[in-house]
């Protein structure tokens, strides 16, 4: 796989091979987490296009159809006019229907058009009314139309994960490029955070991605799965449902990141079906000494240690990287054709067990599950390189370091034949301290 960037967000250009497990090293504030989020973005719209497209799209005439009709409404008050039962059905739901069975007759739409230039109703009125008519043709014209479906898709994702701020500033046109071959089989073009073109030349082979940015997770599985993105909470308030009940927003990695982890409690860790699955509990127990698991009767979940049990809150957040990625594996969640993007794994971890989990990463990349990874840990970073090493994956294993540019945008270059520049860059503070003579 490949992903080619091009001025999104503080990252002015990436090229990034996706052939077993990447790194992307770099220091804070240089565009490694954007790169996840990203390919998170991308997978995402092409793995839920038929489910988010669809949905999205009849939230969106449903709403529009309400404003429609609302507007009809008010121009009736104030004009004395009849126009719904006349000129338009006698509810937005039987015009929903209209709209869909005549969005691409031209007569008809024009015809319903004439009917309200004759009618005597204020200028602006009859305005916004014409608006939304027409909003609501191209929505149903849309549906039919798989390339303007993932469009959609990923306009909406892309709202909920960078609150529709994706464009580096004050640039013209901002492109990414996926491919699991040679040449581009995904093409997207954004302008002012709007997506203006998207091309999918072909169907992919990667169904799934899971982006992990902390470990915490694990004790506000309840909160986050029921929280908002931004395109729900913008939906629920057009909509007017559930107003007055307060709840979190949150990005769409988080919430999807949530979900997943609340799937444990149904997950059947004796299913043999899938290779991980089998790695899941031994995973945590030989390297911290427990695993978690969901206790049906109390409905709750513990990390089982010995004959002791511990709520999740109660369980250091070290423990809780491990028992992300059990619990993933039990749910597959993950597998070949499902993509794990790790935001800075090292945070939380003691060194020795840094190099613990590099190692387990390594392992799961070698049995085929897809990895990115962004870190800016030097005892990380060095223990993916031995073990990529000892179990002979180091043509499958590549290395990016971001770089400032005069204009404050970072460059991720390919470093994998000269990773001392990672260890140079990331060492420099300690340098500089170990100078001072202290």
């Amino acid at each position: 796989m490949r992903l080619n960037i091009t001025h999104i967000n503080k990252i002015k250009k990436a090229d990034i091979v996706l052939n077993g497990l990447t790194v992307i090293a770099g220091n804070n504030d240089s565009g490694k987490s954007t790169v996840g989020k990203l390919l998170f973005s991308v997978i995402k719209s092409l793995s839920n296009a038929d489910r988010l497209s669809s949905q999205s799209q009849d939230r969106i005439m449903r709403v529009n159809s309400a404003l429609l009709y609302a507007y009809v409404t008010h121009a009736e008050k104030e004009s004395g006019e009849k126009i719904k039962g006349v000129i338009l059905p006698s509810t937005s739901t039987a015009f929903l229907k209209d709209a869909e069975s005549f969005a691409n007759d031209k007569r008809w739409v024009s015809q319903l058009k004439r009917k309200l230039e004759k009618i005597n109703i204020v200028p602006q009125q009859r305005a916004k009314i014409i608006r939304s008519i027409d909003q609501l043709v191209q929505l149903a014209t849309e549906s039919s139309n798989s390339e303007k479906m993932l469009e959609r898709a990923f306009q909406s994702i892309i709202g909920a994960e960078f609150l529709n701020s994706i464009c580096t500033y004050n640039t013209e046109m901002s492109e990414i490029c996926f491919s699991e071959g040679q040449g581009k089989d995904i093409t997207i073009q954004i302008k002012e955070n709007k997506v203006t073109e998207f091309k999918c030349k072909t169907e992919t082979f990667v169904k799934d991605a899971t982006l992990v940015e902390s470990p915490l997770y694990i004790h506000l599985i309840d909160i986050l799965a029921s929280a908002q993105t931004l395109g729900e909470h913008h939906y629920f308030n057009v909509a007017g449902i559930g107003k007055d009940v307060l709840r979190p927003l949150i990005n769409y990695h988080i919430k999807d990141m949530a979900q997943k982890l609340d799937a444990f409690r149904f997950s059947l860790p004796d299913n043999v079906y899938s290779p991980f699955i089998q790695k899941a509990q031994t995973l945590t127990d030989n390297i911290t000494g427990g695993h978690f698991y969901f206790d049906n009767a109390k409905q709750n979940m513990y990390w089982k240690k010995g004959e002791q049990n511990y709520a999740p809150v109660n369980v250091a957040s070290g423990i809780k990287a491990f028992g992300i990625l059990q619990m993933l594996l039990e749910t597959q969640a993950l597998d070949e054709s499902k993509i794990l993007i790790w935001d800075e794994p090292e945070n939380h971890l003691h060194p020795e067990w840094q190099i613990k989990f590099a190692s387990v990463l390594v392992e799961l990349a070698k049995a085929g599950i897809p990895i990115l990874i962004s870190s800016h840990s030097p005892y990380f970073i060095q223990a993916v390189r031995y073990f990529a090493d000892k179990l002979s994956m180091n043509d499958f294993v590549n290395y990016y370091l971001a770089e400032e540019t005069e204009d404050e945008l970072c460059v991720l270059e390919d470093v994998t034949d000269d990773l001392n520049r990672i260890f140079m860059k990331l060492a420099q503070p300690m340098n500089e301290i170990v100078n001072l003579g202290l």
